[in-house]
């Protein structure tokens, strides 16, 4: 298989963040089933967030907004 190129990277990195669109959704998930590069770089990048998974979120003030 080859390496994945910077935009299947780029869409991986999004998917991960949750900011893909519903037009890249069904793109990503179809990358990550079909590579095992792709599955590897997910697994990374979420294992690297998921201390940010306990924390509560907090409303933005005002003079911040």
């Amino acid at each position: 298989m080859t390496p994945l190129n910077s935009q299947q990277r780029q869409l991986l990195f999004d998917y991960s963040l949750g900011l893909t669109s519903e037009q890249e959704h069904p793109e990503a998930k179809r990358l990550l089933a079909s590579s095992g590069e792709a599955s590897e770089i997910y697994q990374a990048i979420r294992a690297a967030l998921s201390p940010l998974d306990s924390l509560e979120p907090e409303i933005c003030p005002d003079d911040l907004a």
